[in-house]
């Protein structure tokens, strides 16, 4: 869920999938947010300012390359 602290800077849907970048200001932390729609299962990683374009548009690729399950 976001509030007035966390800034959309990304989003994107297809089959189903819906991806969001978020920019949580207070921490300044980034992290991107995967919800299936289809089962109802989602996951939200945080990632590096350097990274978070590559985890947007490969976010099941970079959780397993991190060793989150989903």
């Amino acid at each position: 869920m976001m509030n007035k602290d966390t800034a959309e800077l990304a989003y994107r849907r297809g089959a189903g999938i819906e991806v969001m970048l978020l920019w949580h200001r207070t921490s300044g932390e980034l992290t991107v947010s995967v919800t299936d729609a289809a089962s109802g299962a989602s996951f939200e990683l945080p990632v590096a300012a350097n990274e978070a374009l590559t985890a947007f548009h490969h976010p099941y690729a970079y959780a397993a390359v991190r060793g989150v399950t989903y």
